[in-house]
């Protein structure tokens, strides 16, 4: 089935967290990063406003990081012991700072709760939703924003092949090639110049994103989420790789050689879209 992915990007406490902080006329500085989401910025800004007002003794200095260099930024200043007291982190990319040892556990009563279970109960789903920063049991972050990754459809081109995107989008990856084919234009020399849907190849993420998923739906998973260890040859990996190859060198249609698919579903040369979040 094509399925909606949801991905929590998490707030967390480094361990040495005094280290970071400076200290003048009683006055606590706790440094904040936060990767660029531009509907969160003023969100963020009014929160630490409020904060700050409700606590006249602790001053936030709030660093926004541009997106394409939030990784290589946050992981060059953990790793040289000048990061910040607070950041946030989608949950795939968090297990590293858990191994290296940086994360402080959650202080419920500090975050405003009786416990760490009310935590959890306060989020819908709030065992599943806090999954990613939960190790051995212990809560090691709080949700600062949810991306919520769906297909989207432009209903003109639907329109055009005689589709109704209510009653005819596919349901199964099966369905998906079919209708896809009903949606493809060629020129003369057969290159693709529409899109039926297409894979998100210049962005890895995205690619793992919508690739273990689709391992899930044939009933396996790349991650061993108990042992934390990872198996990539199963028959289920198999399977959508060689769907992967089928649709770019078999049933040609699409490919890393053609338009990035966000940027060609936003200019009318893609029909189905699905690597956009909520925010798209």
């Amino acid at each position: 089935m094509v399925k909606r992915i949801s991905i929590v990007a998490l707030l967390f406490v480094l361990v040495a967290v005094c280290t970071g902080v400076s200290l003048a006329q009683d006055t606590v500085t706790v440094h904040l990063w936060m990767h660029d989401h531009p509907p969160r910025v003023p969100l963020d800004k009014d929160l630490i406003a409020k904060f700050e007002k409700d606590n006249p003794t602790l001053k936030v200095e709030y660093t926004v990081v541009p997106d394409q260099e939030w990784d290589t930024t946050l992981a060059t200043a953990l790793a040289s012991g000048k990061g910040p007291d607070l950041f946030n982190q989608a949950t795939f990319a968090i297990g590293q700072f858990y191994n290296q040892g940086i994360l402080a556990p959650v202080d419920p009563v500090a975050a405003g709760y009786k416990d760490e279970a009310s935590i959890y109960s306060a989020y819908e789903s709030g065992d599943a939703l806090l999954a990613g920063a939960t190790f051995d049991k212990q809560l090691y972050g709080l949700p600062t924003e949810l991306s919520a990754y769906a297909c989207y459809t432009n209903n003109a081109l639907w329109k055009a092949a005689g589709l109704d995107p209510e009653k005819d989008f596919p349901t199964t990856w099966e369905q998906m090639k079919v209708v896809a084919e009903k949606l493809t234009k060629r020129d003369a020399s057969g290159a693709l110049v529409q899109r039926g849907f297409d894979f998100k190849y210049d962005s890895s993420l995205f690619m793992l994103l919508i690739f273990n998923p689709m391992v899930q739906q044939l009933g396996g998973n790349m991650i061993d989420e108990v042992n934390y260890t990872a198996n990539i040859d199963t028959p289920e990996v198999r399977q959508v790789l060689g769907y992967w190859n089928d649709w770019v060198n078999t049933w040609k249609l699409g490919g890393p050689q053609y338009t990035s698919s966000r940027a060609a579903f936003l200019g009318g040369e893609l029909a189905i879209d699905c690597d956009m979040g909520n925010w798209g």
